[in-house]
């Protein structure tokens, strides 16, 4: 690209992402949120379609927004398209049941259809806006600038502020402060800047995207939210798992072990909400040591690599409220992009 036309190119960006994001954040003047929709999440959840119309129609852009199917020769990249996600959130989900970090619950056949099917009309329709934007417009209209890591890098951060009008409500599940959310989302909008870029850049069409983002939202908001007890067919248990096995392993970590120490004296009934579990593994109750959760006579022992306590620290992560956070949580977001 010649220095005007990069010029040119750049000056186009900058439009976009002002009408992207002035639309975004008209959301929530108009009313509603993700969770109680209304008006300005339609504005909002169609922006980026609608800014890349504006760019085509009136600036007169002439980037190519893919909307050729392009089948012959890409099917590779439908078939990756179609399996990242439902393998992503497998294997999420596999390592929250190893760590009993994940419970999951009311699981029929009849009950995922029930739920799925309206939350895929859904979000097949907020998949079309947002990659007919993303994919179908900036991303090749950022390769033009920069089509190494730094374009990738732009469009995510873009991507990301997008989210911003909404982004408490769309990470309720997470007490989190934003100190500490907002790095890793935006970092997490990158990297699937990178997936979703890379395969649109090679199979030259944006439908790849959609299917994507499509099926990776439907089935991750399927299994979070969608049973008909608005629980949810999966709940991860409160807290940083990690910390969690720390108070087993005699690392008092404040706040969150005198929950755990709450929690199991709750279950069990038979562990006192000041005992020091933690730092000696066991209790004396009238002179018998007694193990978490139990009844009956209890001593740390070795497990494998493990211990007695930690084994029990990871039974005790189930008891504990659900609507408390868990790291498990983030990774399944992280992993599957469902932050829309």
């Amino acid at each position: 690209m010649k220095p005007a036309e990069t010029r040119v190119a750049i000056r186009q960006l900058i439009l976009f992402t002002l009408l992207v994001n002035g639309l975004a954040w008209l959301g929530p003047l108009l009313g509603g949120d993700p969770t109680a929709p209304g008006p300005g999440v339609l504005v909002w959840g169609t922006a980026p379609f609608v800014a890349a119309l504006v760019m085509k129609l009136v600036v007169r852009d002439k980037t190519a927004l893919g909307f050729k199917p392009a089948l012959r020769g890409n099917g590779r990249w439908y078939a990756l398209s179609a399996l990242i996600y439902p393998l992503a959130i497998a294997i999420a989900l596999g390592i929250g049941l190893l760590m009993g970090a994940t419970t999951i619950h009311n699981v029929t056949i009849p009950a995922l259809l029930t739920a799925m099917i309206p939350l895929a009309v859904t979000y097949f329709i907020f998949a079309f806006f947002e990659e007919g934007g993303w994919r179908g417009y900036l991303t090749p209209k950022v390769a033009g600038i920069n089509n190494g890591l730094f374009g990738y890098v732009m469009i995510g951060v873009i991507w990301a502020s997008w989210h911003f009008p909404y982004l408490r409500e769309l990470w309720a599940h997470t007490a989190e402060g934003l100190v500490t959310l907002l790095p890793r989302f935006i970092l997490g909008t990158i990297i699937s800047a990178i997936v979703y870029g890379e395969i649109r850049k090679r199979s030259g069409a944006v439908w790849p995207a959609v299917l994507m983002h499509w099926l990776g939202n439907t089935i991750a908001n399927t299994l979070l939210v969608g049973s008909t007890d608005g629980a949810g067919f999966v709940a991860f248990t409160p807290g940083d798992v990690a910390r969690i096995l720390r108070c087993g392993r005699g690392v008092d970590d404040g706040d969150l072990c005198a929950d755990w120490r709450s929690a199991l004296s709750h279950k069990a009934g038979l562990v006192q909400r000041n005992c020091q579990v933690m730092c000696s593994g066991t209790c004396r109750q009238g002179g018998q040591s007694v193990g978490l959760g139990s009844d009956i006579p209890w001593r740390p022992r070795p497990v494998g690599r493990r211990t007695a306590q930690h084994v029990e620290a990871v039974a005790a992560a189930r008891s504990l409220d659900p609507r408390r956070q868990s790291g498990l949580v983030a990774l399944l977001l992280a992993l599957c992009g469902v932050t829309t």
